[in-house]
């Protein structure tokens, strides 16, 4: 008998427990409510007046994708976040560090809730300490530390590099103007204009200098299906590559096209049949973080007829002894005629896809515009594209003034002055600047 009261009382306590209003619904909200950001500390958390656009870099944790910088008060559209959710960055504007003062810091999750709050103060650089980076950018996800070099005023023993508010963790003043400093590795995985200022002894700081982390490009290996026949029906296209990011674009005829799926290496969409209608070339590249791949093709083909995609090149020279064209097109059988200005011209290699013609020194004697069509052995004949042939062109050196060597000193140069050896690569850098790759200069 103890043994049954025993049983009734525990039975009555635990039904008691589950009929207590609202207790049961309130752990199911618990438990599927999202956690706050936690914000552990802001970088820098102190910067000189007149700074330039800089990042601003939150590290802690649970930073859902999506989540903002909140800037007293205001969500910054900049904001982005790393994929493991711990390190937020967004920039902030140079109107906003241009005279003394402190700002409140925030990080806010898209479900609205925010973090504690930490402070970013402003103070006026010392007038005696000037400080400009020698090296000033590097390709995020670096995976190594970079050593760079420094100059200015007012260095000593005792000044130190701060990136991102932080102390370099290797400075060394060669005079007191120029030092040496490291960056570390965690500072370069990400794309930033990651501020760095030189600290005397006493605390006071220098100007703000601009080391960028550019985005490392993402790049296509390849397409699926690279040709598709002429139709009327939807198709599915997979991109093959690396390097891509949530926020990556597919772009076909500069058209950008809704993903179906993103993963590490692959992105997939559904292109309209529009896209298929006429026979052609589609373009497809992929954008992110305001960079582009290079560009791939998928050939739109016709079912038999020969037809022409492109030439190259599309402008020749006058005055050329003897040049070649290359066309570009489907359907280019064992059997087929190139025709120039309707007439059989010499061509020289034939393939399914592309023919190579010749173009004689008599042709080239004067300027004009010439038609090119493919003919197949039943008579079909292709579209028309059309080359010409143009007046000789001065060209201008802007830099180099035709001597091969280079440059002793490590300092700024005339374009007249620069010397370059085998340049091969042109690149607007995020300074606005244009940079040369000089393939034997280095």
């Amino acid at each position: 008998m103890r043994k049954v009261v025993a049983y009734l009382f525990i039975l009555m306590m635990v039904l008691s427990l589950a009929l207590l209003p609202g207790l049961s619904g309130r752990t199911v909200v618990r438990a599927q409510q999202a956690a706050a950001p936690q914000l552990k500390r802001i970088r820098p958390s102190t910067i000189s007046a007149g700074a330039p656009l800089f990042t601003i870099r939150l590290e802690g944790k649970k930073f859902a994708q999506g989540a903002r910088v909140v800037l007293d008060g205001t969500p910054l559209s900049s904001s982005r976040v790393s994929a493991n959710g711990k390190v937020l960055l967004a920039e902030i504007d140079p109107s906003v560090v241009a005279g003394d003062g402190t700002h409140t810091i925030q990080a806010q999750n898209p479900d609205g809730q925010t973090s504690t709050t930490e402070t970013l103060t402003v103070v006026q650089p010392d007038p005696e300490l000037r400080f400009q980076l020698e090296g000033n950018a590097a390709q995020e996800n670096l995976n190594q530390a970079l050593f760079t070099g420094a100059t200015g005023e007012g260095f000593n023993d005792n000044t130190k590099v701060l990136i991102f508010g932080k102390a370099s963790p290797e400075t060394t003043v060669v005079t007191n103007e120029r030092l040496t400093l490291v960056l570390p590795a965690q500072f370069l995985e990400f794309s930033a204009r990651v501020p760095v200022m030189a600290q005397k002894g006493n605390g006071r700081l220098s100007n703000v200098d601009i080391f960028f982390v550019v985005p490392r490009p993402p790049s296509i290996e390849g397409v699926e299906p690279s040709t598709i026949d002429v139709g009327d029906e939807d198709f599915e296209i997979k991109v093959f590559g690396s390097g891509f990011k949530p926020d990556a674009k597919l772009v076909v005829n500069n058209q950008v096209i809704e993903l179906t799926r993103l993963r590490e290496g692959r992105l997939e969409a559904t292109l309209p049949a529009s896209f298929r209608a006429t026979p052609g070339q589609l373009t497809v590249r992929v954008e992110q973080e305001g960079i582009q791949t290079t560009d791939q093709t998928i050939t739109v083909s016709p079912t038999e007829d020969p037809f022409i995609f492109s030439i190259s090149p599309a402008l020749l020279r006058q005055g050329d002894d003897r040049e070649t064209i290359d066309i570009i097109g489907a359907n280019f059988g064992n059997d087929v005629k190139v025709l120039l200005d309707g007439e059989e011209a010499n061509v020289k290699d034939s393939f399914q896809r592309r023919l190579t013609i010749v173009v004689k020194s008599d042709l080239l004697a004067s300027t004009g515009t010439h038609t090119l069509q493919v003919e197949d052995e039943d008579g079909v004949v292709s579209n028309i594209f059309t080359f010409s042939i143009i007046p000789d062109v001065d060209v201008t050196t802007l830099v180099g003034a035709s001597r091969d060597g280079f440059n002793d000193d490590a300092v700024c140069v005339s374009a007249d002055d620069a010397r370059l050896r085998r340049p091969r690569r042109l690149a607007l850098g995020p300074d606005g600047l244009i940079y040369v790759t000089d393939q034997q200069n280095h």
